[in-house]
């Protein structure tokens, strides 16, 4: 392990302790964070919010790896771009801060490319734009996949899935949750008994401290201004119940939305509840429900969703069909 002992000092233990290194260069995971590193599973998933700090502690996951002598790592992004954000932190961190000694590396701009370092540990840093040639290589003792929601599918499993059998790698995906697509698939093997191998943790952005935006600076973000209630603390933000296959259609999303509902009825500072539908749906909601906006190809998928609003508080008579939309200044 890297112990700095000056500036320009460091000593290298054959057994780096995870713990013990994180000590060493100041880093203090929150709880949800230990629940990722100190996971013994072989495939871990972790969906977190934006700006909380996902890949910042996926550098330092990264970091012990590449410690372990002998070690062969990716870090896998979409674009080289969003890959760099992993490899600028390893390279700020590792090699210029502490100055752990590189035998060859690769560095533009700032930006860490590949490094092979004093004892025998290589890290790449790819995009998954061209798969046939940026992701052909060796066997690899470990993986990590930055914005694994947008990778196609069959990225995973014909590119990068084949590298960590010859020696039986790991992976760590990390991304923003993109709704109901391959990597929830995987998120979902995280959560059963079925996959030992897998673990899996979803956090929103706002219970990491590495969340720093306030209300004033969201507010001008194109999501906010659809919703003139933004920010004075009266509405609760978009809901979802995620059923089990098998208890789908035996009514119990409409039993979970109407204890929601009840609960949020009950909390006299919110007055309003937010979700968002594919198109016409919440024309069969009851109640005082008024559509904020509607948006084409919402998040890529080709669909058309409204965002609506209900007033929890009306004691107007209920409303059915065609929501009126919101007319805002």
């Amino acid at each position: 392990m890297l112990r700095k002992n000056g500036k320009n000092s460091y000593s290298l233990l054959t057994n780096p302790n995870k713990k013990a290194y994180f000590d060493v260069i100041g880093y203090k995971p929150e709880q949800i964070q230990w629940d990722v590193h100190n996971s013994k599973a072989r495939f871990r998933v972790n969906i977190q919010g934006r700006r909380s700090g996902k890949s910042y502690s996926a550098s330092r996951e990264a970091e012990v790896a590449i410690l372990q002598p002998n070690t062969r790592g990716w870090i896998v992004a979409p674009s080289y771009e969003l890959a760099s954000k992993i490899g600028r932190e390893i390279h700020e961190n590792l090699i210029i801060k502490y100055k752990f000694p590189t035998i060859s590396k690769k560095v533009i701009n700032g930006n860490l490319f590949y490094a092979k370092f004093i004892n025998g540990s290589e890290v790449w840093v790819k995009s998954a734009g061209t798969p046939d040639t940026s992701l052909v290589g060796e066997g690899l003792d470990w993986l990590i996949i930055d914005e694994s929601a947008i990778i196609n599918k069959l990225v995973w499993e014909q590119y990068l899935r084949p590298t960590l059998s010859d020696r039986q790698g790991w992976a760590l995906f990390v991304s923003t949750p993109r709704g109901y697509n391959w990597l929830y698939d995987l998120y979902q093997r995280g959560q059963s008994n079925d996959y030992p191998e897998w673990e899996s943790w979803q956090h929103s952005s706002s219970t990491s401290r590495y969340f720093r935006d306030n209300i004033e600076e969201l507010r001008n973000e194109p999501w906010a201004r659809m919703d003139d209630n933004f920010g004075k603390r009266n509405t609760l933000y978009t809901y979802a119940f995620v059923i089990e296959s098998e208890y789908k259609g035996n009514g119990y999303a409409k039993m979970l939305k109407r204890v929601f509902l009840s609960w949020a009825e009950k909390r006299q500072q919110i007055n309003y509840v937010t979700g968002h539908v594919i198109n016409g749906v919440s024309a069969k909601f009851t109640g005082d429900i008024k559509i904020v906006d509607r948006i084409e190809n919402w998040q890529g998928t080709g669909k058309s969703f409204e965002y609506y609003r209900r007033d929890i508080q009306s004691k107007s008579p209920l409303q059915k069909n065609n929501p009126p939309l919101i007319t805002r200044t």
